[in-house]
């Protein structure tokens, strides 16, 4: 019987990784996924960065045009409703933010909560 064992035992070897090569892909698995959530993190934050200056751009257009057609000038305060028909939607921040500083200046001065155009450096350009 041990011979029989023997002979089979060589005919079909027997197939698999060790637990060291298993042990070593799950490690640079690991070190991978590790590598990659700040990266993930730092795209989404400059994901939503753009999207609430874009916001912004067309808070400060839609109050420009709003200015023109109802021949405001500077310092008027206005609401949503005043600019809403110059919108296709209301901006929503995507961190959350609420837009304040509803007032029409040269340079705005409509900011988000969350970027603060004025504390950010990333915002600083964002002025049209």
């Amino acid at each position: 019987m041990t011979n029989e064992w023997i002979v089979m035992r060589q005919r079909h070897p027997m197939a698999g990784f060790t637990l060291s090569e298993l042990m070593i892909v799950v490690m640079i698995f690991g070190l991978l996924v590790v590598i990659s959530i700040p990266a993930g993190r730092r795209a989404r934050r400059f994901a939503q960065l753009n999207a609430c200056k874009n916001n912004l751009r067309q808070i400060v257009g839609a109050s420009e045009l709003w200015a023109l057609s109802e021949r405001r000038g500077e310092g008027d305060p206005f609401t949503w409703e005043d600019i809403l028909p110059y919108l296709q939607r209301k901006p929503i921040c995507p961190a959350g933010g609420d837009y304040i500083g509803f007032e029409y200046h040269v340079p705005p001065t409509v900011t988000c909560t969350v970027h603060d155009w004025r504390r950010d450096p990333a915002l600083a350009g964002w002025i049209p």
